[in-house]
């Protein structure tokens, strides 16, 4: 599942689509407007996903938490991929008061489970109220999301954050990103097929 994190310094702005650091995306970020470094520059923050394994159809939560020492304002956006088909969303997420979710054609995702985007791709990020301006060192956002109901084989997470310095501007903001791999919790973890050598009572 492709995932990525978005702080706007002075705004709650919406943020761009497509912005997770996932290369089936073609690798942007939030560095396109946030120009304080380059992506995963700065060693004192970082970015984290926790996942557990995923069983079909089951709903889980997956946690986002970003930490730097200088951010006073957060966000983020996510997005969940078929490993084995980037290009296609995996499961649904789910909106609530701390987290949007729109479809690749921009549109919010009012339509609720299953199947709001009808296929698209989906992206969840922050709302207003989950930016917490002014909170210092660390934030974290919990994400509902609905595993498709069959086995789809690995997923991928794939998440991009920023801290921001509430400065009411873009400048001096810190990006990171990250991904997460699950499997499902009940396949089988062999790769290949086993061969029979000898029958024995």
């Amino acid at each position: 599942f492709p995932l990525l994190v978005y702080a706007n310094s002075g705004t709650t702005n919406t943020p761009p689509l497509k912005r997770t650091g996932a290369a089936v995306d073609g690798g942007l970020n939030c560095t396109a407007c946030h120009t304080g470094a380059a992506a995963d520059s700065d060693p004192r923050g970082k970015l984290v996903i926790t996942a557990a394994n995923y069983k079909p159809g089951v709903k889980q939560t997956v946690q986002v938490r970003l930490e730097h020492p200088d951010a006073q304002r957060w966000g983020f956006q996510l997005t969940a991929r078929a490993l084995n088909d980037e290009t296609r969303s995996a499961g649904v997420l789910t909106p609530d008061e701390n987290v949007n979710v729109r479809c690749d054609d921009g549109l919010p995702n009012t339509r609720g489970v299953p199947g709001p985007c009808d296929g698209r791709l989906e992206f969840a990020s922050h709302t207003a109220l989950s930016t917490r301006q002014g909170t210092r060192n660390s934030v974290e956002w919990d994400v509902e999301w609905t595993p498709p109901s069959t086995d789809a084989g690995d997923i991928v997470f794939h998440v991009a954050g920023v801290g921001a310095n509430s400065n009411s501007a873009t400048s001096g903001d810190i990006v990171y990103t990250t991904s997460h791999r699950i499997r499902n919790d009940g396949a089988c973890p062999l790769t290949g097929r086993p061969t029979l050598r000898a029958v024995v009572n």
